[in-house]
């Protein structure tokens, strides 16, 4: 499959039948919306309990493990419950939620050992720290 680029990422949310308030992009495609890495693989997302209802009604979800879902062939889910408790609360980026930077960057990035997380780094800290 090829990477989405940002207009990809928006043209497909554009379709996505779920209530913009109930989910929220996370890793690379928050990237991309924030125009700060020029492609995902995929859409990944989080949604609230509603936000997975209403997938549900919606589309085939199916489970990948982990509390994971595919939802179509580029989209992947996982429900993080209401919205109002998230410790990191969901920032805007092109008219959506995308996920917290500081989260990304603190709960995963730092985390992480995968090779592609840690080429992240230091482009994550620029964007961090120019933006403040």
């Amino acid at each position: 499959m090829e990477r989405l680029k940002k207009d990809e990422i928006l043209e497909i949310l554009s379709t996505f039948k779920c209530s913009k308030d109930e989910f929220w992009l996370v890793s690379s495609s928050a990237l991309v919306l924030r125009g700060i890495f020029p492609d995902a693989g995929d859409i990944d997302m989080a949604v609230t309990d509603k936000g997975l209802e209403e997938l549900k009604n919606n589309y085939d979800l199916k489970p990948k493990g982990r509390g994971w879902y595919q939802v179509t062939d580029n989209i992947e889910c996982v429900c993080d419950g209401p919205m109002e408790e998230l410790k990191y609360h969901p920032e805007i980026a092109c008219d959506y939620y995308v996920q917290n930077i500081e989260e990304y960057y603190y709960e995963y990035l730092k985390t992480s050992t995968r090779e592609k997380d840690i080429a992240r780094i230091p482009i994550v800290e620029e964007y961090i720290k120019t933006r403040k």
